[in-house]
């Protein structure tokens, strides 16, 4: 009843779910109502999932979670930081979680988005999970073009399909690409390498996507659960052992090779460790 597209289709609600307000007030009545409501008990507040900015901010209606433009994010965004600090100063906000390309953080900032959000909020989808490294790169240097590269980063959504035989949900095997069903085997390593790396990239949060969702074709099988949701599946069980490997240590250097052979130093205490793995290569490794 607020949007200032009421009539446009919408995949993930009623018509006008992903347009923006017509009238601002609405939004900050709404937010603060929200924030009144949940003052101490929400620590953090990510302003919108997966806006897909164009780089020269035309706005673009089949956009799925938000069809307005990096302008009008701006001007909810920091209506919702002045709120927020106001109601509940405590409180966190993150930036709109932009997804897979860093350039479109670059037009949200671009429009005025500097100074709307106390952390950088990050959806780094993508395959194989070395490329965690080159994102958080290209990230940075737009963090650092906008002055705002001391702000902690949060990777607040990242997973892979998995395949499931009982649900009749078979491995696909592209290019390496996102959209891949990935073997039982593959999925573990892959949950185990992105955990590694985004210690290593010193991510404050990674928040992995999801536990069981599992029915197609809007539930996907990203789960870490059984296909009951009441057990571990192998990628479940790689997930602990991540955090079993990562633990009280610290990753004091992490690099691959262009062979795609990666390295990575722990630290706990004295003690010394190391984690490798092949992302694709051939070369066998010696300490």
């Amino acid at each position: 009843w607020a949007a200032s597209r009421a009539g446009e289709a919408c995949i993930f609600g009623p018509p006008g779910c992903a347009s923006e307000p017509a009238r601002l007030e609405d939004w900050e009545h709404y937010v603060t109502s929200v924030v009144r409501r949940y003052r101490g008990r929400i620590k953090a507040y990510e302003i919108w999932n997966e806006p897909v900015f164009s780089e020269d901010d035309e706005r673009k209606p089949s956009q799925v979670y938000f069809s307005g433009s990096a302008r009008s994010m701006v001007d909810m965004a920091r209506i919702a930081y002045g709120v927020i600090k106001r109601e509940d100063p405590a409180a966190l906000v993150l930036s709109p979680a932009v997804v897979s390309r860093p350039a479109r953080l670059a037009t949200f900032l671009r429009a005025g988005g500097v100074g709307t959000f106390d952390v950088v909020a990050y959806h780094f989808y993508g395959a194989p999970p070395e490329r965690l490294v080159e994102d958080a790169v290209t990230l940075r240097k737009v963090l650092v073009a906008h002055g705002i590269d001391k702000l902690p980063v949060w990777n607040t959504e990242m997973g892979y399909y998995f395949e499931r035989p009982a649900l009749g949900i078979a491995a696909v095997e592209r290019r390496k690409s996102f959209e891949d069903v990935l073997p039982e085997r593959l999925g573990a390593a892959y949950v185990l390498r992105s955990l590694v790396l985004g210690a290593a990239l010193d991510f404050q949060r990674f928040h992995w996507y999801d536990w069981d969702s599992e029915k197609l074709p809007w539930e996907l099988p990203m789960g870490l659960g059984s296909d009951d949701g009441q057990r571990l599946n192998p990628a479940g069980r790689a997930y602990g052992r991540a955090v079993q490997w990562l633990r009280g240590r610290v990753i004091e250097q992490c690099q691959g090779s262009r062979g795609g052979l990666w390295e990575c130093r722990l630290r706990q205490g004295a003690l010394r460790s190391m984690l490798v793995w092949s992302a694709g290569s051939a070369k066998s490794w010696k300490p």
